[in-house]
């Protein structure tokens, strides 16, 4: 019997690259599908890193979790064409990833209490920032998980075109699915040139012509201040210039952008020394580390860190935030804000709901409509 569309679902096309990412969400097989900003569905490049495989192309992808630095990045090399992939058979049985979603939903209460400790603490040392982060954890209800992860990947990539789009799955992280809008570091290869970005401070679209106030101002400033000494002490010769605000779903961020050359520097060195920024952990950064280890009660993990694309040409990376860590049917959304002496908890609160809402609404609107659904098939 044919199946019906479920509702509030959009049919697509099934390509080669979607029949992959549902193999290997069946079957736990390392993996990972990405979209450069402004790329569109049908320009998705997939990698699978078959154990026992050489590499059959120098593009790679790295992983790195939070507060960690570039030696203990998880590499994903491309070790088979997806035509072959999609013949293979199982390598290995499958097995619970060593990270697994943390379960459990930030309480408001006690976020509220966090923000009044951070923000007492912040007061007293002026100028300072914490970037203080929540989840938002669930299970999913259908039977058909990877279809159903499946279907947020198309809804969720498409929706958001300017920013670099990716889902993975190791045996160590598990699975990550996000649409980050923060460069890390992006680098030619061939000339040295590189770029960065000081991206901070959240407004709704529509006060878009009110202007930045105090305290977004302030936040932004300090994660310039970061770069540009973090850029000093390198002896680089940087450029820095505003640039139009940054558009991510209903809200924009405030966006400075760094230009300089690497010489003969490793780019990951210069990661190492601009990752965490200060928009994902604050200022000064060992204060803002040391309050998150305090407070927060989840882990972090990958939320937080980076993801990077690299060939012999170039290295592209990312911060991976407006994430979700998953596996199977459980999921954990991360969502984190900047605090000054100036925040809010419910302004606070009310950002961080901005900023997952698109990703969360993909997912529970794919679940509802897929419990209805029987067939281990992707939909056409």
């Amino acid at each position: 019997m044919k199946t019906k569309t479920p509702r509030c679902i959009i049919p697509y096309k099934i390509t080669d690259i979607h029949k992959a990412i549902y193999k290997a969400l069946l079957h736990d097989d390392t993996f990972v599908a990405y979209l450069l900003p402004g790329e569109p569905l049908s320009r998705m490049r997939f990698l699978a890193d078959i154990e026992g495989r050489e590499p059959i192309s120098d593009l790679q992808f790295s992983i790195s979790e939070w507060n960690t630095d570039s030696s203990e990045r998880l590499i994903i090399r491309d070790t088979i064409p997806v035509k072959d992939y999609l013949k293979s058979e199982p390598t290995h049985e499958a097995a619970t990833p060593s990270m697994m979603p943390c379960g459990e939903t930030t309480d408001r209460l006690l976020y509220k209490g966090q923000v009044l400790s951070i923000v007492t603490d912040l007061a007293q040392n002026y100028p300072s920032k914490t970037v203080l982060s929540r989840v938002i954890c669930g299970t999913l209800k259908c039977n058909d998980t990877a279809n159903m992860w499946l279907q947020v990947v198309h809804d969720y990539f498409k929706e958001l075109k300017n920013t670099f789009r990716f889902i993975y799955y190791t045996p160590a992280t598990g699975c990550w699915i996000g649409a980050s809008p923060e460069i890390l570091l992006n680098v030619d290869k061939s000339t040295g040139d590189a770029e960065t970005v000081a991206l901070a401070g959240t407004r709704n679209k529509q006060n878009v012509n009110i202007g930045w106030d105090d305290k977004n101002v302030s936040e932004q400033g300090m994660v310039v201040k970061f770069i540009m000494d973090v850029l000093e002490e390198m002896h680089a010769d940087y450029k820095v210039e505003a640039v139009d605000d940054v558009a991510f779903g209903n809200i924009s961020h405030k966006c400075e952008h760094f230009t300089f050359n690497l010489g003969e520097r490793d780019p990951f060195d210069v990661i190492d020394s601009l990752n965490p920024t200060p928009a994902l952990s604050g200022y000064p950064r060992e204060d803002a580390v040391a309050h998150i280890e305090r407070l927060e009660m989840h882990n972090r993990y990958c939320y937080g860190g980076y993801v990077a694309v690299e060939d012999s040409n170039s290295l592209k990376a990312y911060v991976n935030l407006r994430c979700a860590h998953f596996y199977k049917d459980k999921y954990c959304l991360y969502a984190g804000s900047g605090l000054t002496e100036d925040s809010k908890a419910d302004s606070e609160w009310t950002e961080t709901e901005n900023k997952i809402y698109k990703l969360r609404s993909a997912i529970e609107c794919c679940d509802a409509a897929f419990r209805s659904v029987e067939s281990l098939t992707p939909i056409k």
